[in-house]
């Protein structure tokens, strides 16, 4: 469904993991340090840009219980919301910080291809502001998401995976406030 390709862009950002990283394992196997909420308050904020010529935004809350929650709105050329996501980073003591998404049209009724539950996966690195998600998710056709933040601008990029026989999709986003 092209919808749910563009609507899974909206996510998270590219691949590779910089040099000092914080993962659940170095190049080598060895144990890595752990990942907790707060290596991902780079997200905090409202972020603004455009998709495909028309305007979306996307906003993260500070981390609160272990807990971040953000949403993503895409309008249509006529300005009538196209497209929202809800999404979370869970912190869990044991194990990585899970990412949970869905995707809702413009009067919040789900996708029917996510009636089973969320697209979900897990953060697998961070670094000083970045992070890469793996989903996990059989048959979402996004691989990985990464962010990447550099001062007022977030870079996000989804991953496809080979069955969608399509290109990353970028995302440039600038803050807003």
């Amino acid at each position: 469904m092209p919808m749910r390709r563009i609507a899974v862009a909206t996510l998270v950002v590219a691949s590779g993991l910089g040099l000092g990283a914080v993962g659940l394992g170095g190049p080598d196997g060895a144990a890595a340090s752990r990942i907790d909420i707060d290596d991902l308050s780079f997200l905090e904020g409202r972020w603004v840009g455009t998709l495909g010529g028309t305007p979306m935004d996307e906003v993260w809350l500070p981390a609160s219980s272990g807990n971040m929650t953000g949403c993503l709105r895409w309008f249509d050329a006529s300005g009538q919301v196209r497209m929202l996501e809800l999404f979370t980073l869970d912190e869990r003591e044991d194990g990585p910080v899970r990412f949970h998404l869905r995707h809702f049209d413009g009067a919040m009724i789900g996708w029917a291809s996510e009636a089973d539950g969320p697209m979900s996966g897990e953060v697998s690195a961070v670094d000083d502001g970045y992070a890469l998600v793996r989903l996990t998710t059989e048959g979402a056709g996004v691989e990985r998401l990464e962010y990447r933040r550099a001062g007022d601008e977030l870079r996000v990029t989804l991953h496809f995976d080979a069955s969608q026989e399509r290109e990353p999709l970028r995302l440039v986003l600038q803050r807003d406030g």
